[in-house]
């Protein structure tokens, strides 16, 4: 059963930030990740003067699904490096990672990733740094066991 905090409609899932951690150590693991940026995957904001290459991942939109156990979210992952190219292929490695994931992937114990599947993808450097990023969207079905 989802979980409600205050100030939200009963059934609203507010499973991200459980989920969105079991994401990123899901992604930690993956061997084609973990080559290009190691463990520097983050929830939510990319901590300052963090090492890149570095990921941040976060909730951006979605709602529930058919059941009260489905969450089908959207999904932003930012890639940032050292120059474009090094984004991109960032980049990419994740969203072919997610999108290839097989149904039921365990994020935590109690949530799966029934299947992610590309938005959209905008080059986005930094506006104040000019720090190389891309920012894709995805769409994520997450499943409560």
């Amino acid at each position: 059963m989802p979980i409600v905090g205050p100030g939200l409609a009963p059934g609203l899932p507010t499973l991200a930030a459980p989920w969105l951690t079991g994401l990123r150590d899901w992604l930690r693991a993956e061997p084609s990740v973990v080559a290009l940026a190691g463990a520097r995957i983050y929830v939510g904001a990319l901590p300052l003067g963090s090492t890149l290459p570095a990921l941040a991942i976060s909730r951006v939109g979605g709602g529930m699904g058919d059941t009260d156990t489905e969450d089908l979210a959207l999904v932003q992952v930012e890639a940032w490096a050292g120059g474009g190219a090094a984004a991109e292929t960032l980049i990419t490695t994740v969203v072919a990672a997610m999108g290839s994931a097989p149904p039921m992937t365990a994020l935590t114990v109690s949530t799966q990733l029934m299947g992610a599947a590309l938005n959209s993808l905008v080059w986005a450097p930094d506006p104040d740094t000019d720090t190389a990023r891309y920012i894709a969207t995805m769409d994520a079905h997450v499943r409560v066991v």
